[in-house]
């Protein structure tokens, strides 16, 4: 029998675990709506968007954000890029308005994409980006026009917390999903994001941290631990089947802990960065 010790170690050892399956574009696109409803908006409300405004998602993943975006800007152009398109709708479901082609954004952009952008958005690159970061960072300042902006969101994995209310005392199960989480600091670099923004050649960065409102607490709770599931199944077909079988277990309990009270909570950023306008 496998010992929940077994499962007593950082996520991040095991490169990246998620699911690019159906249930995987199902858990994306729920987390899309409950990032909407915590945040209150998907594009920043102080970007301007007009009928020439030219937009690209880097990692779209299922598209679901240009998706969106598309049915309140139909004059605007949208472009979505990933390493993996199997997630994405096939070019025929697409609005009029959008594309998405391949791009692997550990690579230059081809030509074409140099300069083209008035605005880059990015999600939750926080389990993408290993190790040198600011190659990632001045390929996305790479496709900008001069002046445009990037919107980077991501989660604040290094602070993710157990909240508790009063009808429930602990939660180690819990709060050792939240220590497996902290993967011993390996994400702690995106706690420096508007500097590491500002070394790559982008300015005026600026960061907003949006928590769990009470009611949606135990909504992102229940998909944080969908996502820990998904970790699981990734260790299972990685061949760590112990892993899996004791991560597993963990997550059963931390359910029922959720059931009495408490929950995984993990705080939202939106980080905006401008590319330096042309010189006159």
């Amino acid at each position: 029998m496998a010992d929940e010790k077994d499962a007593d170690f950082p996520l991040a050892e095991h490169g990246y675990l998620l699911n690019r399956g159906h249930m995987g574009s199902c858990r994306l696109n729920l987390q899309y709506y409950l990032w909407k409803s915590t945040i209150g908006f998907s594009l920043h409300p102080s970007i301007f968007i007009g009928p020439q405004t030219t937009i690209a998602d880097v990692a779209t993943g299922t598209g679901i954000w240009l998706l969106e975006l598309a049915q309140l800007y139909p004059e605007a152009q949208m472009d979505g890029f990933d390493i993996d398109l199997s997630t994405a709708p096939d070019q025929h479901w697409l609005p009029h308005n959008v594309k998405i082609n391949h791009w692997d954004i550990f690579n230059k952009p081809p030509d074409h994409l140099i300069g083209r952008y008035d605005v880059v958005h990015v999600r939750l690159l926080v389990l993408v980006i290993t190790n040198d970061a600011g190659s990632v960072l001045r390929n996305l300042l790479s496709l900008l026009k001069p002046g445009g902006v990037l919107q980077w969101d991501d989660i604040d994995y290094p602070n993710m917390h157990v909240k508790y209310t009063n009808t429930i005392d602990s939660a180690p199960a819990l709060e050792q999903i939240r220590e497996m989480n902290w993967a011993g600091g390996k994400y702690d670099w995106l706690l420096n994001l508007p500097k590491l923004l500002q070394d790559a050649g982008f300015e005026n960065t600026s960061l907003q941290q949006f928590g769990d409102p009470d009611h949606l607490v135990r909504p992102c709770c229940d998909l944080n631990l969908m996502t820990m599931e998904e970790f699981a199944y990734g260790l299972r077909k990685a061949g760590e089947n112990r892993e899996a079988k004791a991560f597993q277990s963990i997550i059963s309990k931390a359910y029922e802990e959720s059931i009495r009270g408490a929950a995984l909570c993990v705080t939202r950023f939106v980080c905006l960065a401008y590319k330096p306008a042309r010189s006159d």
